[in-house]
């Protein structure tokens, strides 16, 4: 009587492996779209944050100052007026503090369209952000600041 070793055989091997690259494939797309709903969700959060921050500012001061003063919120600051969210290198949301001599205490937030093609990510941001009236297309959505200076 011959003595066989018990072990897979190249079949069962290659079936394993197969599985295992099918599930693998499945969990790949699951995180890519985890990843871009948490960036939805963060850039959303971010512009709330930065609306509410400039308004605090406002109130507090009396005046606007520099958007890297008035929000901790990472912002690309193009000048002391105008100031941009980005989404994988893209302006999605523009922020623009307007003339105060003429509209004091008033800032605009406006989706940035400007971009040849615009991710899915910052779409989904942009149409969330204007269902809430936190932005729209066009010359955007007026926030208005006013207040009473606190010392």
């Amino acid at each position: 009587m011959k003595n066989f070793k018990h072990a897979f055989t190249m079949v069962e091997l290659v079936f394993v492996i197969v599985v295992i690259g099918i599930l693998a494939s499945v969990a790949v797309v699951k995180l890519a779209a985890t990843r871009d709903d948490a960036m939805v969700s963060a850039g959303i959060n971010n512009a709330k944050q930065a609306v509410i921050d400039v308004g605090t500012y406002y109130v507090a001061k009396g005046e606007f100052g520099a958007f890297n003063e008035m929000t901790n919120v990472n912002l690309i600051i193009k000048n002391k007026r105008r100031s941009f969210y980005q989404v994988e290198k893209q302006n999605c949301i523009r922020f623009q503090l307007l003339n105060q001599r003429k509209f004091p205490g008033v800032m605009t937030v406006k989706i940035d369209r400007k971009g040849p093609r615009r991710s899915e990510v910052c779409k989904a941001i942009s149409n969330e952000l204007a269902t809430l009236g936190i932005a729209a297309k066009g010359k955007g959505v007026k926030h208005e600041f006013g207040g009473y200076l606190i010392n």
